[in-house]
């Protein structure tokens, strides 16, 4: 899966940005918008910038009922979306209200990847969690909750990309003989997706290069092919 970055949806400039690391992440929290499907990510930013003051979109990543997958705060940055328990927890939004509705398949899929991809970034199991659980709101709706309290009884089935080795940011990336391998080449790798990168081996090969001088195209930044500190930033990784 592809995630869809903030410069492709338009987003503002962030007030202000608060990082933490994956050693401090404990929970994956699961919410809905509570409105319209076809809300756009820009909406749900310009609303909670505007209206709620907060510095940036609140969530981690937003998911849309087709299985579409979009950048928010990302990985590394603490969000907005559970009072009390934002620097442990990533927070996914899925966009609509599912108090009656029960979401797709495809935007259960988008969901169940993100957090097999987090358990592999942290190197552990995450706790899943529906919002109600961790406070007083009826988020993320009555059919959504009741997945995830379904769905909170199946292991991860994704394995890590690349278990063991380098984690992301920890050294620059660039094709070289001997390739280069390990974690955070996999973390990379699933990032970017498999569209531009192929299978998330853990491996710095040839496609993975095109994938990264896709991703710095995409994003306007230099394009070298190298995963250097600027491009480790854009993908949310901050040491």
């Amino acid at each position: 899966m592809l995630i869809t970055p903030r410069s492709a949806w338009g987003a503002r400039p962030a007030r202000a940005v608060q990082y933490t690391t994956w050693g401090r992440r404990t929970g994956f929290v699961v919410h809905h918008s509570g409105a319209n499907p076809n809300q756009t990510v820009r909406a749900i930013q310009d609303y909670q910038m505007d209206h709620n003051g907060w510095s940036d979109i609140g969530y981690n990543f937003l998911v849309r009922d087709d299985g579409t997958i979009y950048e928010g705060r990302g990985w590394a940055a603490v969000g907005a979306h559970v009072a009390g328990h934002n620097t442990e927890n990533i927070g996914v939004c899925l966009i609509g209200d599912y108090r009656t509705v029960h979401p797709t398949s495809a935007a259960l899929a988008a969901i169940m990847w993100l957090f097999d991809s987090a358990v592999a970034y942290a190197g552990r199991t995450l706790t899943r969690y529906g919002h109600r659980e961790l406070g007083p709101t009826d988020c993320p709706g009555g059919q959504l909750d009741a997945w995830v309290r379904t769905w909170r009884s199946v292991p991860p089935v994704t394995p890590p990309p690349a278990a063991g080795g380098p984690m992301p940011g920890s050294r620059t990336l660039r094709l070289a003989v001997p390739r280069m391998s390990g974690a955070d080449v996999g973390y990379v790798q699933r990032f970017i997706g498999p569209a531009q990168c192929g299978p998330a081996d853990g491996v710095f090969g040839p496609h993975t290069r095109a994938g990264v001088v896709w991703y710095q195209t995409m994003r306007g930044i230099g394009v070298d092919g190298i995963v250097g500190p600027v491009t480790w930033a854009n993908m949310g990784v901050h040491r």
